[in-house]
């Protein structure tokens, strides 16, 4: 599957699930922030109410990336 940034509702060239994320109720913005930046990521983005996908900004939010 390959999304933009834009697609994803944030800025930054990497996204990836989060592997430490426990599968809680992900609804609220910044509810995911913490264990995303533990993980080396800037910022978490709640996704589908159970999903937290983790993003660096590393530029312009024009490159393509695929979630893994």
């Amino acid at each position: 599957m390959l999304l933009l940034s834009s697609d994803l509702g944030s800025y930054g060239c990497e996204h990836q699930r989060s592997s430490t994320w426990l599968n809680e109720t992900c609804i609220n913005r910044g509810t995911c922030n913490v264990p995303c930046r533990k993980e080396g990521f800037d910022n978490g983005t709640c996704r589908s109410y159970f999903t937290c996908i983790c993003s660096r900004n590393c530029g312009d939010g024009s490159n393509p990336a695929s979630i893994s």
